[in-house]
């Protein structure tokens, strides 16, 4: 997970399964919280965890699909009170692709960091049980 605030630049890496997400986030930012946050993993409870560590008036976008059927519960007060934007976004332009490319190539993104995954294309069965456990895995590069 990426987290930035206008009081701080891009590039702190959390990883959720051996940190403390929300305290993590208030380190960084001096108890401020994320400004701009993408929920970028279909799962229910991410949105609930993000509204935790939202600063007043950020923007969560939710930029994942979730199954069929699925429901959250969150306490209201915590959008209304902390002023926060729910959106959602689900396609992309031209120009989204250009911009993301140039985020990589000058490195405000570190890519490398998002691949959880590395496995060779004779151990494809390994990467398919790795893809089902979604909650284990972001990315998952199969090389040749």
């Amino acid at each position: 997970m990426e987290a930035g605030s206008r009081h701080e630049t891009w590039g702190h890496t959390i990883n959720a399964t051996k940190q403390n997400v929300k305290d993590e986030i208030f380190k960084i930012t001096s108890g401020r919280g994320v400004d701009h946050a993408a929920i970028t993993a279909g799962l229910p409870s991410t949105l609930v965890e993000t509204l935790k560590f939202t600063a007043k008036r950020g923007i969560i976008n939710i930029f994942a699909e979730t199954s069929a059927g699925t429901k959250t519960e969150t306490e209201p007060n915590i959008l209304h009170y902390n002023e926060i934007f729910l959106t959602g976004t689900e396609d992309y332009t031209y120009e989204m692709y250009q911009r993301a490319f140039k985020f990589i190539i000058t490195r405000r993104i570190e890519v490398k960091k998002l691949i959880t995954h590395r496995y060779k294309l004779e151990e494809i069965y390994d990467t398919i049980k790795t893809w089902e456990r979604k909650e284990e895995s972001l990315k998952i590069i199969l090389l040749p």
